[in-house]
């Protein structure tokens, strides 16, 4: 049990006990896995279809989600697999921040499947 030491004990903390802690291990595996998620996902967010909006042909794809402005001329729009449509830059980040199991901010579909 990872315990900081009690009140009025004479004896010190055992650092090499609490590194091995039950607790401690689980958290840092758990980070590990997430930083290695969020790393595989940096990767696959790239192969989410975008295309570049020009005037006619983002015409009808209405506005961004996010950041609510119409996808204007020049703009790089990314479509997930549940067809919402979102700004790169306003997507990009938060793909990247949930890691592999990131869902469509708007309706929660997952946007990598697995493999």
């Amino acid at each position: 049990m990872c315990t900081p030491r009690r009140r009025g004990c004479a004896r010190p903390p055992d650092s090499e006990r609490l590194a091995g802690c039950p607790q401690r291990r689980r958290v840092r595996r758990l980070r590990a896995a997430l930083a290695a998620s969020r790393t595989a996902a940096a990767g696959r967010v790239e192969r989410v279809r975008a295309r570049q909006g020009g005037g006619g042909d983002c015409g009808g794809l209405g506005t961004c989600s996010v950041c609510l402005d119409d996808f204007g001329d020049g703009a790089v729009v990314r479509t997930l697999p549940c067809l919402h449509h979102f700004h790169d830059a306003c997507v990009d980040p938060w793909l990247r921040q949930q890691g592999l199991a990131a869902p469509c901010p708007v309706c929660k579909t997952p946007v990598f499947q697995a493999p």
